[in-house]
């Protein structure tokens, strides 16, 4: 009797060698498979090291794992494998943020080599399942204000502010370079539109404006780093750091953060969520760079437009009338009646904002008190109360 031969497929196993340590002695299980490492390949540095982690843990769990039986077990991966590695997960301690981000990375591995996974409804409840166990913090205007006073260009964290115009996510806020700043048309009026940038995560279009703020921040940079190269970033370091600056001023300027989470992307939340106060969602994700209905679409001028209505929510400095009035009141002498001249011309004119005109106030009884003169705040809003006020005062 003639034995048949019997051909038999051998897969490599992905084997656990600890070679590698973590900063903290701690050793790590490296990835040697090379199905799974083509699928990592495909990832910026910053995605690739946080899938890595997810498929260090996977190989935990099952070490005899490799990706080339991951695909040919997909029924048994969708009806109980990712359910018994989220359990896993959560035995470990692992939060159900990161327990839900851990089965994304394997349906992105099967997505990847054509072989989407599918869940039922109950199963989808299963490996679905996260709650923020963090708040992120929602800044306030006069919060983005305490901030920026105290922000300073030296240690980059005005650059860091500037993102209140901007709404970028991280990594793409940093890839920005001192060459895309100097493409900029300074005489245009503002909101300047900087420009469309593609977005990292979602490979959709942002179209991002200029307040004067941060106009004026990006021509002090420009002015303090005039040696910097067109392919120098603006910010040099890792997006991560984005995050500390922040923390950091953030408790400079006294914000009541208690256990909430400040992240670089509240910078993103904080202009997103002005934004469709005074526009539609439609609109709003197209200027900071959101996925929206394949049919909507604005020229970069109509979206510059609606990005007008939203100046008085996130600018620091009434949108440039305070520093060009502070400046005004310079060449004048700086005397506080001078001020109040300005005060009374400019609340005659239609366009003036009410809300530059409150904030002039607000520098004329900073100024009050900075001479000790006392007077009462409802009194700042009749400019003849005021100068009547100081000629008393003087006497």
């Amino acid at each position: 009797m003639t034995k048949g031969k019997i051909n038999i497929t051998i897969y490599p196993k992905i084997e656990a060698k600890p070679k590698i340590k973590a900063k903290n002695g701690h050793e790590i299980t490296e990835i040697s498979d090379s199905t799974i490492l083509e699928f990592l390949s495909l990832m910026k540095t910053s995605t690739r090291r946080t899938y890595e982690s997810y498929f260090r843990r996977l190989i935990e769990f099952m070490p005899t794992l490799n990706g080339q039986t991951m695909l040919e077990e997909k029924d048994l991966w969708e009806r109980s494998k990712c359910i018994q590695f989220k359990r896993y997960l959560e035995e470990k301690g692992f939060s159900e943020n990161m327990q839900k981000s851990a089965i994304g990375a394997i349906r992105g591995f099967f997505s990847h080599n054509r072989k989407p996974l599918f869940f039922s409804q109950s199963e989808k409840k299963q490996v679905n399942t996260a709650q923020n166990e963090t708040e992120g913090i929602f800044f306030s205007r006069d919060e983005m204000i305490r901030m920026w006073n105290l922000s300073t260009l030296s240690d980059l964290s005005k650059w860091v502010l500037c993102n209140k115009s901007m709404g970028l996510r991280a990594s793409d806020f940093g890839s920005i370079t001192y060459g895309q700043l100097r493409g900029i048309d300074f005489t245009q009026e503002t909101p300047i539109f900087f420009g469309k940038i593609n977005t990292g995560k979602e490979s959709v279009i942002a179209n991002v404006f200029l307040d004067s703020d941060v106009i004026h921040t990006i021509q002090e940079l420009l002015e303090l780093h005039k040696d910097a190269k067109d392919n120098d970033l603006v910010f040099p370091h890792k997006p991560e750091h984005l995050s500390y600056i922040l923390r950091n001023l953030a408790t400079k300027a006294q914000v009541n953060i208690g256990e909430k989470e400040v992240s670089f992307h509240a910078m993103r939340r904080f202009l997103y969520d002005r934004l469709t106060n005074v526009m539609s969602d439609d609109k709003a994700r197209m200027i900071i760079g959101k996925s929206t209905k394949e049919s909507s679409y604005l020229s970069s001028q109509d979206l510059r437009e609606c990005f007008k209505k939203v100046l008085p929510e996130i600018s620091v400095n009434g949108n440039g009338a305070v520093k060009q009035i502070k400046a005004e009141v310079h060449q004048q002498g700086e005397t506080i009646e001078q001020l109040v001249k300005l005060l009374a011309e400019r609340g005659k004119k239609e366009e003036t904002n009410t809300k530059e005109l409150n904030q002039m106030r607000e520098i004329i009884a900073l100024m009050l008190k900075q001479q000790g003169i006392k007077i009462k705040e409802s009194s700042l809003d009749t400019t003849g109360d005021i100068l009547s006020h100081l000629k008393k005062q003087q006497s």
